[in-house]
């Protein structure tokens, strides 16, 4: 007769796609081992999905997150379980200083992309009045450093399964992860899960935002009279209608046989708020954590209030009046971005300003203060970054710079918006840098 606790273990190593490698573990269990591959992410994905409720501790792994991304997208009516994400506290995590960066956009990575999936399953779920999904995001005072995550998956049944997702210390941008399924007998697990939820804290992450100019198509604005009126939750409402909200974007160029092209991303309710279906240039909310870096100051905790969080990066910025935003902050949103989308590592000066835009919402009594940049792909045969990006998934898309606009229909409205400009600035070998917020 076979060994129950070895086939399940078995059969969770198909489902996890790794290789079987057994160890004693104690009470007859194994423990099965294993570097995670393509498929192994998918698999993880679908236990997620199938699931009731799951447990996430540490960091997720930027390829399940985008694993999981395709699993909704793919989805008719998207579902996710209920999640509950106890990860670094965002001050620990914030705070690594810009040598670590891409541990900072290794975590935020896993919180944002975890919070938008979460967030589009509601939605779909609010739009056809099914129950509300449960996703609570906390901080612990887990190491910084820390980058390993614990999956704790309940399934129908009630039975549960824990998957540790282990980095092995190689490449801080794209580490490879060893899987390894614990055994269902320990009973200190749940002891550990139970005082996480105890001693966790809600994260916040603040987006800043400007105090609103005056006859924004004048011609006259320069981006150095942006000042920081507020901080607000990330993706929240102002409690100004008033002001304005500082935005990078990225013009992504490369160069192929057949001449210049860019490349867009579609947006999905995935990553984006808005325009779904739409290609657009990059772009990334100007955050806390890029003024904070700008000026060399730290990220208050999360515990803090927004407004003595503001006044803590006046303090560190010297107590100036009036208090303007730091140029540098649309770099560091823009390197962000780049990183989050496409899986690059980019030094901050290949991007290359081209303009500062002021905007109104046409939905919303704001006004969008865009910092354009551009960012010239390396293609070389060691190294082509525009296959890099490429792989991350579908929703890349590249075009030959002069067939833009011959749908211009697919489009999201900044791209029509400031179709003259664009093409002058940033569609052509011979770009200029114009700063013009009329876009005529």
């Amino acid at each position: 007769m076979s060994n129950l606790h070895s086939d399940d273990a078995r059969a969770a190593a198909r489902l996890v796609g790794i290789p079987i490698q057994a160890t004693p573990a104690g009470q007859g269990e194994l423990l099965l081992r294993g570097t995670v591959t393509e498929s192994g992410w998918r698999s993880l994905a679908g236990l997620i999905i199938d699931a009731t409720r799951i447990w996430v501790v540490g960091v997720m792994p930027q390829p399940l997150v985008e694993a999981l991304q395709r699993e909704v997208e793919a989805m008719a009516e998207p579902r996710l379980p209920d999640i509950e994400y106890y990860t670094p506290r965002s001050e620990l995590a914030l705070n690594l200083g810009r040598e670590l960066h891409c541990y900072v956009n290794r975590w935020q990575a896993g919180y944002m992309g975890l919070r938008n999936l979460v967030n589009a399953a509601h939605g779909q779920r609010a739009r056809g009045e099914l129950a509300r999904v449960e996703h609570r995001h906390f901080g612990t005072g887990i190491s910084a450093l820390s980058f390993n995550c614990l999956l704790h998956v309940v399934v129908n049944d009630g039975s549960a399964r824990s998957i540790m997702l282990s980095e092995l210390l190689e490449d801080g941008d794209h580490p490879d992860h060893i899987a390894q399924v614990l055994p269902s007998s320990d009973a200190g697990l749940n002891d550990y899960l139970e005082r996480l939820r105890r001693d966790g804290k809600p994260i916040r992450l603040r987006e800043v935002r400007c105090r609103g100019m005056e006859n924004p198509t004048s011609g006259e604005v320069e981006p150095d009279r942006l000042r920081i009126g507020e901080l607000v939750p990330l993706g929240g409402v102002s409690r100004n209608p008033n002001l304005l909200r500082p935005i990078s974007i990225v013009v992504v160029r490369c160069h192929s046989p057949a001449g210049l092209e860019v490349l867009l991303k579609r947006r999905t309710p995935l990553t984006d708020t808005d325009d779904f279906g739409k290609l657009s240039l990059l772009s990334a909310r100007v955050q806390e954590v890029d003024v904070a870096s700008a000026l060399g100051a730290t990220v208050s905790p999360s515990e803090e209030s927004d407004i003595a969080a503001l006044e803590d990066l006046w303090l560190a910025a010297g107590s100036p009046h009036p208090f303007v935003l730091p140029a540098e902050a649309f770099r560091l949103a823009a390197r962000r971005e780049v990183s989050l989308t496409l899986g690059l590592h980019v030094e901050l000066d290949r991007f290359e300003r081209k303009g500062f835009h002021l905007v109104q919402h046409e939905s919303e009594s704001v006004q969008l203060a865009f910092m354009v940049f551009t960012l010239d792909l390396v293609r070389s045969g060691q190294l082509d970054e525009l296959r890099v990006a490429l792989s991350r998934g579908p929703n890349l898309v590249r075009v030959l710079a002069p067939d833009l606009y011959n749908d211009e229909g697919q489009l999201n409205r900044l791209l029509r918006q400031r179709r003259k400009w664009l093409t002058k600035a940033c569609f052509s070998d011979d770009s200029e840098v114009l700063d013009d917020s009329s876009g005529h």
